[in-house]
């Protein structure tokens, strides 16, 4: 992730099994990996890279 994305990483045992979880919290720069930049929502992560108007539109 360019720029680093700083965040915790928790794990638990649920039914003997180990998750591990993190918290992302919401950033005020716009994130990209491997040249991309995505954006997230309730229904999934979705290649914006292309959509110059939609990036500069959620990061004003």
């Amino acid at each position: 992730m360019n720029p680093t994305i700083f965040c915790e990483l928790k794990e638990i045992e649920i039914d003997g099994h180990a998750l591990l979880y993190t918290n992302i919290e919401k950033s005020k720069s716009v994130h990209k990996t491997k040249n991309k930049v995505f954006v997230r929502n309730y229904e999934g992560d979705f290649n914006i890279t292309n959509n110059i108007d939609l990036i500069v539109q959620i990061h004003k």
